[in-house]
């Protein structure tokens, strides 16, 4: 297949400084939205508390990918998706977390993108405890999953399914037609289960497909539209990992399916130099991911010192910046304000997070400082 052709306000677009990619979680806890949302001044405190990172003197974050949903439900009125469950309130009283999300970001001139996890937990709330999401489409179409969990979880998307990839491109014509993000992000590592085990590379053309008629969705948005609609992906740290997964990364990138990677999730070995190598000459941005929640035990809530050293080691390697993923998402003072403090905002941990969201994305912030 032959490369896309991208137009030069596309490429612009691409070339944009991202010193630090946040991908924010801004739904974390479902239990914080059963029932009726708060009043239109709380919101607008829960939204000074959510932006406060941004707000602050000396901050790196210049794109936010916005997650509000685990990925099979939607958390807005979708004609595709059933609403999550502890959402559902909200969404009633015509509260659209996406839309808001990304209007506070572009009130502030920060780039932001939708994130959609291309195998999402299904995830629900009774207002007590953690429930299972009933998805129609899963339980219509028991074929179309995987059980590489065992009958715990409620199956994973079969990407070899046609009726998969139809239903998952349906989903993202939906969300860059609805709302006007300045890209979307799709995140294959989170949790990176997308065909039956043992013939994850055999069945690489299915996914190189959906990622060509994705782009070309996307590209025609950005026709009608009148600018550009980039395409991001989070994959595993290496290509190695990526070919088990079932990623043909060296296609994807051959053929100019995507503009920006996402390298890797729960760990600091990700293989810079190798993603460089292989986007040598294009315009693809190389981004990789620190978890400072989920990783390996060595490194569960790691001090600033390591994650300056993650960062400059990256850097070093040929990484444009650095995504920062499941860190503090506000500061102690304007979670005060918003009422939604607690005491663990007070710890080193906390106060080292948000210091280094003004240092990891760039060397000459880096420079000098313990690593």
């Amino acid at each position: 297949m032959q490369p896309f052709m991208l137009s030069k306000e596309h490429l612009a677009a691409v070339d944009r400084r991202r010193r630090i990619v946040v991908r924010y979680d801004i739904t974390g806890n479902p239990a914080d939205f059963v029932g009726e949302p708060p009043s239109h001044t709380q919101l607008a405190k829960w939204w000074d508390a959510q932006m406060s990172l941004q707000d602050m003197p000396g901050s790196q974050i210049d794109t936010i990918i916005w997650w509000s949903e685990g990925g099979s439900e939607a958390s807005f009125k979708s004609s595709v998706r059933p609403v999550g469950e502890w959402i559902k309130g909200w969404v009633d009283a015509g509260v659209d977390i996406p839309a808001l999300a990304l209007e506070q970001a572009h009130q502030r001139g920060i780039e932001a993108f939708y994130q959609y996890a291309m195998n999402g937990y299904d995830v629900g709330w009774d207002g007590t405890k953690v429930v299972p999401m009933k998805i129609p489409q899963k339980a219509d179409h028991p074929e179309w999953l995987l059980w590489p969990y065992g009958r715990v979880e409620s199956g994973y998307w079969n990407y070899a399914i046609p009726g998969v990839r139809d239903y998952i491109a349906q989903i993202v014509h939906e969300v860059a037609h609805r709302y006007d993000h300045d890209g979307i992000n799709l995140d294959f590592a989170r949790v990176d289960v997308l065909f039956p085990s043992g013939q994850q590379w055999e069945l690489r053309e299915h996914l190189n497909d959906l990622m060509r008629t994705l782009r070309a969705l996307l590209l025609e948005r950005e026709r009608v539209r009148g600018r550009p609609y980039l395409l991001s992906v989070q994959v595993p740290p290496d290509v190695v990992s990526c070919h088990y997964t079932g990623i043909d990364i060296e296609t994807w990138l051959r053929e100019r399916l995507v503009d920006i990677l996402i390298l890797g999730c729960r760990t600091f070995e990700v293989d810079v130099r190798d993603f460089r190598r292989l986007t040598a000459g294009t315009s693809i941005k190389l981004y990789p991911c620190i978890d400072a929640h989920h990783s390996s035990d060595g490194y569960f809530h790691p001090t600033l010192p390591i994650q300056r050293g993650a960062a400059v080691n990256w850097l070093d390697q040929g990484a444009d910046g650095v995504c920062t993923f499941n860190y503090p998402d506000r500061t102690p003072e304007a979670a005060k304000r918003a009422g939604t403090y607690d005491a663990g905002m007070d710890t080193q941990f906390w106060r080292d997070c948000i210091r280094a969201q003004r240092e990891l994305g760039a060397e000459e912030t880096l420079r000098g400082t313990d690593k």
